[in-house]
């Protein structure tokens, strides 16, 4: 099977549409409550991609799911669009585990899809068999992305940190090839350590892996330091996506994009934003960034 790895330049985020805000819990709600209304969505995707952006990065939060949903309904928004999964939408599992146990919430995640994963994924569960186990939820999760155009599909940073700091190897295999087999794309990962993670991966010799990480003038969320990652993009050989470029609004496109131009390999950003002109002058700016 061929392996497509392409990623769009320009994605655009869809914390927005949940209610993340790491800078204004306040600011989140407000724009959870504006896209309770789908048609606000659908209008904020419809000027992306009219604008240039080549896809979009989404979680399975319930309110997601009902986004995609409505995206694979309509043909003129999800041809030539790309959607990148972020998997999975930690808060479920963890409200899951906690309400029912592991076991009982992975049983009831299984019952909420098909007959062949319940079977599958029980005996997994009843055998002890942690990768039968991740396989079935995996194929839960993307059965949501099945109508449209999926590129490479990246593991919540919850997880490859906490994969990274136990330095368990076998996962991080585990996951690209189990992605490349049955979806046909790459497997990929979000970081908030990324020197730490970009150094691990070529210990374990990890050739050109795909890394989500934040990037941005100020250093929010960049773990351990500014400079650290710095030094580790520059010497990265990879695909770099970067996330948090306006840091949680902290900052003004004109002033994060001219920043990201001095920075060698970063060959994606991830942009959100929750209004058609902030979108438009986003890539505006982007575009402007990239003749230079």
């Amino acid at each position: 099977m061929s392996i497509n790895s392409a990623i769009a330049k320009v994605i655009l985020g869809s914390g927005q549409f949940i209610g993340v805000n790491h800078y204004s819990h306040r600011k989140g709600i407000e724009r959870a409550n504006h896209f309770l209304k789908m048609q606000n969505v659908l209008s904020i995707i419809e000027a992306a991609k009219g604008c240039g952006f080549g896809g979009m990065m989404i979680s399975t939060h319930p309110t997601s799911i009902k986004i995609l949903n409505e995206l694979s309904k309509d043909k003129k928004l999800k041809d030539n669009f790309q959607i990148y999964p972020n998997l999975p939408y930690m808060q479920k599992y963890v409200i899951g585990a906690n309400e029912k146990g592991m076991v009982g919430f992975v049983l009831d995640m299984l019952k909420s899809n098909s007959i062949s994963n319940l079977a599958k994924g029980a005996r997994a569960v009843l055998a002890n068999d942690l990768y039968k186990i991740l396989k079935s939820l995996i194929d839960i999760e993307l059965s949501f992305f099945s109508k449209l155009e999926m590129g490479p599909v990246f593991l919540h940073n919850i997880l490859t940190d906490l994969a990274l700091s136990l330095r368990i190897e076998e996962i991080f295999h585990f996951y690209i090839e189990y992605i490349q087999k049955e979806y046909g794309v790459n497997g990929a990962f979000v970081t908030l350590n990324f020197p730490e993670l970009s150094k691990y991966f070529k210990e374990i010799g990890l050739v050109q892996p795909i890394i989500q990480a934040p990037f941005n003038k100020i250093g929010f969320q960049m773990n351990p330091s500014i400079d650290a990652n710095i030094a580790a993009i520059e010497n990265f050989q990879g695909i770099f996506v970067a996330m948090t470029t306006l840091a949680a609004g902290f900052l003004r496109p004109r002033e994060a994009y001219s920043y990201l131009s001095s920075i060698n390999n970063i060959n994606s950003i991830i942009v959100g934003a929750s209004t058609n002109e902030h979108l438009k002058q986003s890539y505006h700016h982007i575009k402007e960034m990239r003749k230079n």
